[in-house]
């Protein structure tokens, strides 16, 4: 299975997504999932621990009892080098897609042809 050239006809929203490179350097790094997207840009919402749970309380309670909140915040495509986990049948895969490669309408990735890009 060619996991990296499926990819771009696959649907994003609901994978993990990590920024690995950009132009803008405050968003290098930034994780989450997919929750939307649009032509040109990719809504990854984070979840995060709220500030006023100290990390002492972190430590002492439960996952369920720490509160947290989340984030969301949209990412330009064009400018960015995403880092998606796909998982099959074979195994949890990462793979990283230049968002150049996703600019354009989801549903318009299923027409168009990357053999030039890809040419297995």
């Amino acid at each position: 299975m060619k996991i990296s050239k499926d990819i771009l006809r696959h649907e994003l929203i609901g994978l993990s997504v990590e920024v690995i490179q950009c132009n803008n350097k405050q968003l290098i790094g930034k994780k989450g999932v997919v929750v939307d997207e649009t032509r040109n840009t990719l809504t990854i919402e984070s979840k995060v621990v709220n500030s006023s749970v100290t990390n002492e309380q972190k430590n002492e309670y439960l996952d369920d009892d720490v509160q947290y909140s989340y984030n969301e915040f949209q990412i330009p495509k064009d400018i960015a080098v995403f880092q998606f986990d796909v998982t099959t049948s074979e195994g949890l895969f990462k793979v990283k897609i230049d968002g150049n490669l996703l600019v354009g309408r989801p549903e318009d990735r299923l027409k168009r042809k990357f053999k030039k890009i890809y040419p297995y």
